[in-house]
């Protein structure tokens, strides 16, 4: 752009994923010493939108622009900068200048795909539409877009296509891959932990686990593995113990909700587990429950389950890709059959060198050794 442009050489906003509080809270104080204005700079009505109505006066719907007051908090970005009084090297002076570098910035910039960073789910779609963007429909579109090359960097011999937006709406996505986040989060540390294999058209993976070693696996169907005990053990706080003095303790899911096994299908959600709906549930140490908020938190620890397939064929008839009660984003999928492995405590499933085949299959480990 040239100078006097009514145009900005870079348009866009900038997101700030992460902060230091300190550098942060330094500079909102130096800007309200100043004057304000600068980080904070109040609020504007945000008019990009529009709305449909209908307008009882004229019998007809009406589209009119719409707004948000909003604060545009990207400004904080403006007041974290780092001056210089010479031109910066960077990579060009070789990798010892640009650590150097690295070391002398206050912040850093991350260039990505927009879908791996944010995809967000701020309006309900139109069903009449393909339009998924900011939809639910369209942050799990995104989700398995990305699944699909942490599996390929994996390694896996074959992974089918998402498919397009069309494609995905009349007949959902060509699998479903989901995990626990302890998993990774990495994308390098998840292709450490499983390795080659297969996921076949129509198939389904869930990893609800962070301990896993799956090597040559190749699923064919639905494959489910849920631990209680994720990253570590429940334990009660101090004033969770009852006047008997028993401690109160809770196998908690990845929702945060206190979980009770049974395996059944109806009346349970889609990972095959009832659930309380508020979590709150407890035992008082004499076969009761409360329904008095729990005081349980999560203790970091080896004591959680943990997963080894070895060159294993998982092969049953899994997702239903025809039934019109599935809905994909929130996961609730109707299953012909599926493999379930379910481990409590800090039990651990191992399966070498074999096929699993059907929907009899569900393993549940115990408490553990």
């Amino acid at each position: 752009m040239h100078e006097g442009s009514n145009h900005s050489a870079f348009p866009a906003n900038t997101n700030i994923l992460y902060v230091g509080l300190a550098a942060a809270r330094a500079a909102v104080e130096a800007a309200v010493a100043a004057g304000g204005g600068e980080v904070l700079p109040g609020l504007i009505f945000n008019l990009k939108k529009k709305v449909k109505f209908f307008d009882p006066i004229i019998q007809q719907d009406r589209d009119v622009r719409a707004g948000r007051m909003e604060c545009t908090m990207q400004n904080l970005a403006d007041s974290l900068t780092t001056r210089s009084t010479r031109a910066l090297t960077g990579a060009a002076g070789g990798q010892q200048a640009a650590h150097q570098l690295t070391e002398q910035l206050d912040t850093f910039m991350v260039y990505n795909m927009r879908r791996k960073v944010t995809s967000s789910a701020k309006k309900k779609r139109d069903p009449r539409s393909t339009h998924i963007h900011q939809t639910p429909e369209g942050a799990f579109y995104d989700l398995q877009r990305n699944a699909w090359q942490v599996l390929q960097r994996c390694g896996m011999r074959q992974v089918p296509a998402v498919g397009d937006v069309q494609e995905y709406l009349q007949h959902g996505p060509g699998f479903i891959f989901l995990y626990h986040p302890a998993l990774g989060p990495l994308w390098d540390v998840i292709s450490q932990k499983v390795r080659g294999g297969a996921l076949l058209d129509g198939s389904e993976l869930v990893l609800e686990v962070a301990e896993a070693r799956l090597l040559d696996v190749t699923v064919d169907g639905s494959l489910l593995v849920y631990a209680d005990n994720i990253m570590g053990h429940m334990v009660a706080s101090p004033e969770a113990h009852g006047s008997n003095g028993v401690q109160h303790t809770a196998a908690m899911g990845s929702n945060g909700y206190a979980m009770q096994h049974n395996g059944h299908s109806n009346g349970h959600n889609s990972n095959g587990f009832s659930a309380h709906s508020n979590g709150s549930s407890s035992s008082n140490g004499n076969g009761k429950h409360s329904n008095m908020p729990s005081s349980n938190r999560l203790q970091y620890s080896s004591q959680n389950g943990r997963v080894h397939l070895l060159n294993v064929t998982v092969q049953n008839v899994g997702v239903d890709w025809h039934h019109p009660g599935s809905v994909y984003w929130q996961h609730k999928v109707v299953r012909h059959e599926a493999c379930r492995v379910i481990l409590h405590g800090r039990s651990e499933f191992e399966a070498y060198d074999c096929k699993i085949s059907g929907d009899q299959v569900r393993y549940r480990g115990l408490g553990g050794w």
